[in-house]
């Protein structure tokens, strides 16, 4: 099994127009890892110079696929935090305007 990634609007030109991507379980950062090699275009918005998640964006585990879940049961992700196959991210990228 595997685990799905919501992307964020801003980055799903990057990705075909896919709003979930897949990737197999593991920790966070393998699950971007991931993501990356099959979308390398996404690497500069996901990670640094130093591959290391960016301090702006933020990772949402959804554990039951009911996005409403997020309002309740928020928890910020790290990159060592693991994921279960079935299990949901939440991408979230802030979006600057004037």
């Amino acid at each position: 099994m595997s685990v799905r990634v919501k992307m964020p609007v801003i980055l799903q030109r990057l990705t075909e127009g896919k709003i979930y991507l897949e990737a197999k379980a593991g920790t966070i950062k393998d699950i971007l890892e991931e993501l990356v090699f099959q979308y390398p275009d996404i690497e500069k918005k996901i990670f640094d110079d130093n591959k290391k998640i960016r301090s702006y964006i933020k990772l949402i585990y959804i554990s039951n696929q009911n996005e409403q879940a997020v309002v309740e049961h928020k928890k910020f992700l790290q990159s060592s935090d693991r994921v279960n196959d079935g299990g949901v991210i939440r991408m979230l990228m802030p979006i600057a305007g004037g």
